[in-house]
């Protein structure tokens, strides 16, 4: 089902499976990975010092890491991905909080652990609900601000993680620069979304997926979900 607040745009699928595959997170955000690397690696991650690349640079840089197809660097059957040109590096930032929440997950299951929530800063994951057996109640920020919210989902065993540009960026010349990286022209996503929420069970595929449909903007966003929408849940905000 879809449903529309304001400027909030909610697309809730009626059912989420409960297996899911890494290698199907979107392929926006697959393809040129290692160049967003290669460009957080020129430009620091927001510490002292950043700054904002050149096109020609950034230009550069793309047909370094990222100028072959994803059908030349990987191999799905194997799930190999080959960096095949010097300087090229893989970025595993965009799954490692979603990655690391499940695999707490298994450790509290593997100790008799049966009720629990972690929240590691965007990503939050439970297990099973609250020990009374009532749901965990989960805000979803305002990007607009930051402050209030703009809903409350009640979950159990499902991790909730949301990407944005509203919480790490830096202005340069009155303009906005955040740490989301379109692998397209190395420069901050700026495709239409302030922020993406994803609902499901697997911790590393939504932060996966958050990243992705962000970075997609909120059209193709909106027709990858209608084409997953078994896999996962999500909320759009513009």
């Amino acid at each position: 089902c879809a449903a529309v607040l304001h400027d909030f745009r909610f697309y809730l699928s009626e059912n989420m499976v409960q297996d899911h595959v890494l290698s199907e997170v979107a392929e926006d955000h697959n393809k040129d990975r290692e160049q967003e690397c290669e460009v957080k690696k020129l430009g620091g991650r927001f510490a002292a010092g950043f700054r904002i690349f050149s096109s020609k640079i950034l230009s550069g840089n793309h047909r370094t890491a990222g100028g072959e197809s994803r059908e030349d660097i990987d191999d799905e059957k194997k799930q190999e991905v080959t960096l095949n040109k010097e300087g090229m590096k893989i970025d595993l930032g965009g799954i490692a909080k979603g990655y690391t929440s499940s695999k707490v997950m298994d450790i509290f299951k593997e100790n008799g652990i049966s009720s629990a929530v972690i929240s590691l800063g965007g990503n939050v994951q439970t297990l099973n609900g609250k020990p009374d057996g009532s749901d965990w109640r989960v805000a979803v920020e305002n990007p607009a601000d930051t402050g209030s919210y703009i809903g409350v989902l009640s979950i159990k065993d499902k991790a909730v993680i949301t990407s944005g540009g509203y919480e790490r960026y830096f202005k340069q010349d009155g303009k906005t620069y955040h740490h989301i990286i379109d692998p397209a022209n190395g420069y901050p996503a700026n495709n239409g979304l302030t922020s993406v929420t994803i609902v499901s069970d697997d911790g590393t595929l939504a932060d996966g997926l958050s990243t992705s449909l962000f970075i997609m903007g909120p059209e193709k966003a909106q027709k990858y979900w209608k084409e997953h929408s078994d896999e996962f849940d999500t909320i759009l905000v513009k």
